[in-house]
């Protein structure tokens, strides 16, 4: 190699003259930092540039802000809850850090403060829910932000949940948490509104409280709720005077046609003891 393409090998490797004219294309990437929820933690790199040189590692670190804790990273070549984190820049990436609110809720005051804005009326961005989607669609839905189903929208109210892919997928994978205190009880009782406006593509939507399966549902089951029905489920002793994770899961199996769409909307959870 001659001295001349050696000294620009160098220093396209180091970075010292990134706008060398003999550099390889493409060889300076980004990274785009993303928060979610906005505003719940901040993602700290190192090093800290505008720009990265192909293969350049690199530190991450999600710091939450208070009451919040962090959950996951979300990033091309990169799905870990290891905090922090290192990988290389090979291309262009967004890099995603998830928040989860934390603290545990102290007691209620009455039965209906079980579950926090169980009807979603603070919108998309209410401090009491987690959400997560894998194609970045939006989960607390109103009308004007997500259009409805023949007219099909919230049970009640101006907000709903809307789990379900977008018709340019046929796949998504999607969250909705929160983390509640259920006291001391004789018995309880979850409830909520359910309806699968659309299913054309196969799909599993289940309900958790913290590990324990509560309730299931896929496309077969959607004659049964092409309008909301209310679901009552007995929950009565499976948690006792202390805190634990309600879930929401849903995911699309993959298979289908682009165009094709399934949907699930949920609306109205509550928890009531007695």
């Amino acid at each position: 190699m001659s001295y001349k393409k050696l000294m620009m090998a160098v220093a396209c490797v180091t970075g010292v003259l990134t706008l060398l004219a003999g550099c390889p294309p493409n060889a300076m990437h980004q990274l785009t930092l993303v928060v979610q929820p906005a505003g719940t933690g901040e993602i700290i790199v190192s090093p800290q540039r505008s720009a990265y040189f192909a293969g350049t590692e690199v530190t991450l670190e999600a710091v939450p802000a208070e009451n919040w804790v962090f959950q996951n990273w979300v990033a091309s070549g990169l799905n870990t809850t290891a905090n922090p984190t290192t990988m290389r820049v090979y291309n262009d990436n967004t890099i995603t850090a998830v928040f989860r609110f934390t603290p545990d809720p102290p007691p209620p005051d009455d039965e209906t403060t079980i579950v926090r804005d169980g009807s979603f009326e603070l919108g998309p961005d209410s401090p009491h829910w987690t959400k997560l989607s894998g194609t970045g669609q939006p989960i607390i839905c109103n009308a004007t932000v997500c259009g409805t189903f023949d007219g099909l929208g919230a049970a009640s109210g101006a907000h709903w949940a809307w789990f379900g892919n977008s018709p340019d997928f046929y796949f998504e994978t999607a969250t909705l948490n929160q983390r509640i205190y259920v006291p001391d009880h004789d018995e309880a009782q979850l409830s909520f509104n359910l309806a699968i406006p659309m299913a054309q593509v196969p799909f599993l939507f289940r309900v958790f409280l913290g590990d324990i399966l509560l309730f299931e549902a896929t496309e077969a089951a959607a004659g049964d709720y092409r309008r909301y029905e209310y679901e009552n489920i007995d929950i009565t002793g499976l948690v006792r005077d202390s805190n634990v994770t309600l879930r929401f899961l849903y995911s699309n199996t993959g298979v289908g046609m682009i165009g094709s769409q399934s949907a699930v909307f949920l609306d109205n959870v509550a928890i009531q003891v007695f």
